[in-house]
């Protein structure tokens, strides 16, 4: 009897470029909105900028990239085993609620309800891909993990809420990067 091999590569494709582009275009919302501050402003405030171009880029961002976040889970979900399974079905429905940051901005009250679940489900991602990595002896993606993780957690204490948001998002985007590499070369 033949089995089915799934290959990893599209996901991990998908996976990395989210990782690469969402960073970059937030920067060039940043730039387009002229207002916005690092440490002052949420990124959400990007969704409202009064520059159309800034809100536009912000809002269709998040969804374009939490539907690819979505696929890129589902796939890991689909290929791996144990704990890494379950961190895909995480990062499946973190990536649903970055597609609900984009469709309801923060003139929505619904905003925050999908702004904070983004954060606690990829942070229990983060926690449980450390864990799966660690017990698969994947030392490397677990380590790399870890110290994003803690980068994140410690922009908690240094700074106020809305710079340790975009911190934490720039590591929820090499974190992104490090799952998609592990899901291209290692063997779930």
């Amino acid at each position: 009897m033949a089995t089915k091999t799934i290959s990893a590569a599209p996901f991990s494709f998908i996976g990395l470029l989210v990782g690469f582009f969402v960073p970059l275009a937030l920067i060039i919302a940043i730039a387009a909105d002229g207002f916005w501050t690092f440490n002052v402003n949420p990124l959400s405030d990007l969704g409202v900028s009064t520059n159309v171009f800034a809100a536009n880029l912000f809002n269709y961002t998040c969804i374009f990239a939490g539907i690819l976040v979505a696929i890129f889970g589902i796939g890991k979900l689909w290929v791996c085993n144990g704990y890494n399974s379950a961190v895909g079905f995480l990062i499946a429905v973190g990536g649903v609620m970055l597609v609900g940051i984009g469709l309801f901005t923060e003139l929505y009250s619904v905003h925050l309800f999908f702004a904070y679940t983004y954060f606690f489900i990829m942070f229990v991602a983060i926690v449980a891909s450390i864990v799966g990595d660690g017990m698969a002896d994947r030392k490397l993606p677990a380590s790399i993990s870890a110290v994003l993780l803690v980068i994140a957690l410690g922009s908690l204490i240094g700074f106020t809420i809305p710079g340790a948001e975009v911190i934490c998002s720039i590591c929820l985007s090499g974190w992104l990067i490090v799952q998609s590499i592990d899901l291209a070369f290692a063997k779930h």
